[in-house]
């Protein structure tokens, strides 16, 4: 007699929701930490962005199409959990408004902060928002980033990368003349990999290097709760590019709005990607536009072949090798002043130690280390004691480290992202990411 087997229905969509919610809610914490931690500008400078990453990832969490995906259940949670995220990120907003005012009235550091909204003069945005919806241009302002400051040399290892992005971009955009006929730059390009490698900071860096104004864009910015505007934003958007005329449109994330096309996506979702190809399509009908598209995301076999097709360069972004990790962790202690006793062998055996960690993963483990330290004086000292009066990190220090921070890599998405590098991408032949999957 068969058995009869009950089965139950899944919702991977809503595991990736509550996932993505939760590293939200870690990255708005770790800033609530750094800034009623520590008062001096630097410190806030690092909230600042921290604040600004969880605005992104709280956005990227309010865009996600959730219709059909939860257990139906839990809808008034999810609705309830939706309100509290938009009152998060107005509530982060005005802190991150505070914070610019502060740090720009000190200016060692306002240059910093060139690449703010603010640095756009009046001429600059009436010729972004010329003939276009002024409702959505104005919002769209709030992406635009006229001097991202960020270097290639600013990102740890992926000289690959670096080498084939200044190919594809920089140096067409130095010399337009060169690139015409077959060499005609491309108008697309996906970034790819495990996440918290550096995919935006390459992004802001070939918009730097190649003198370009930086549209930064999430999926928050191109969604909207009101039928038929995201088509808008998205037309608003490419219109303010080609007004540019030289422009880099960055996404984040895009998987999150342009995924494979499915019968449960929503009609609302399906008129976002065709708006977007669209767009995408005609950005450049003006020869002298040159308007590029860099997308970014940690899941590329989930796009739709459409959007791929049109990514004609697509760049995995490895995991950082022995030498880019200790240069990392060295600028990482150096930048945050951290004072340290730790010679080159000792960044050497911390290096090797951290095989299958990203860059962010040796953030958290500098600042997990840096706090060792501190916890060795009693509460009644701690508010008598310096800065200067804590002993320096040490060796030992990153070994109590090590035991708490590990790697965040996944090794089954890992072999997917080098499976779909081997098989519609660029990838190092010397790629870390290749040796630890097989």
């Amino acid at each position: 007699m068969a058995l009869i087997t009950k089965t139950v229905k899944t919702y991977p969509f809503y595991e990736k929701f509550k996932n993505d919610l939760s590293a939200a809610r870690g990255t708005l914490s770790s800033a609530l930490s750094i800034d009623e931690k520590y008062e001096d500008l630097e410190h806030k400078k690092e909230a600042v962005a921290m604040y600004e990453l969880a605005i992104r990832q709280f956005r990227h969490c309010l865009s996600l199409n959730l219709a059909g995906r939860y257990p139906p259940a839990l809808k008034p949670e999810i609705e309830s959990t939706k309100n509290t995220l938009a009152n998060h990120i107005s509530q982060t907003r005005n802190r991150i408004t505070f914070l610019k005012k502060l740090i720009n009235g000190d200016s060692s550091i306002s240059q910093q902060f060139s690449g703010s909204r603010d640095s756009l003069t009046d001429d600059k945005k009436s010729l972004l928002l010329k003939g276009v919806n002024k409702k959505f241009g104005e919002m769209l302002l709030d992406t635009v980033v006229e001097r991202t400051n960020v270097k290639f040399s600013d990102v740890a290892g992926n000289d690959y990368a670096k080498r084939a992005l200044e190919e594809a971009v920089i140096l067409p955009y130095l010399n337009p003349s060169l690139f015409t006929g077959l060499r005609n730059p491309t108008k697309g390009i996906l970034l790819f990999g495990p996440p918290g490698n550096g995919k935006t900071m390459l992004a802001k860096a070939v918009a730097n290097e190649s003198k370009c104004i930086f549209f930064n864009i999430s999926a928050g910015d191109l969604t909207s709760k009101w039928v038929g505007e995201s088509e808008k934003i998205i037309t608003t958007l490419f219109a303010m590019a080609r007004n540019a005329k030289s422009a880099v449109i960055f996404i984040d994330e895009i998987d999150s709005i342009l995924c494979e096309r499915s019968n449960s996506d929503s009609e609302v979702g399906r008129r976002m990607k065709t708006q977007f190809l669209i767009q995408f399509d005609g950005c450049t009908t003006d020869k002298n536009d040159r308007v590029l598209v860099i997308a970014a995301t940690n899941r590329p076999f989930e796009l739709d072949e459409a959007v791929i097709r049109r990514f004609p360069k697509r760049i995995f972004i490895d995991l950082p090798d022995e030498d880019a990790r200790m240069n990392f962790i060295k600028n990482t202690l150096e930048q945050n002043r951290a004072s340290n006793g730790l010679s080159i062998t000792d960044l050497r055996r911390v290096a090797r130690a951290t095989d299958m960690y990203t860059n962010a993963d040796l953030i958290a483990l500098c600042s997990e280390a840096a706090m060792v330290p501190l916890r060795s004086v009693s509460r009644d000292r701690i508010t008598k004691i310096t800065q200067s009066q804590l002993r320096p990190i040490s060796l030992n220090d990153f070994n109590e480290a090590l035991r708490v921070i590990r790697p965040s890599t996944n090794r089954d998405n890992l072999a997917k992202l080098v499976e779909f590098a081997k098989n519609c991408g660029q990838m190092s032949s010397r790629s870390v990411s290749a040796k630890a999957v097989y």
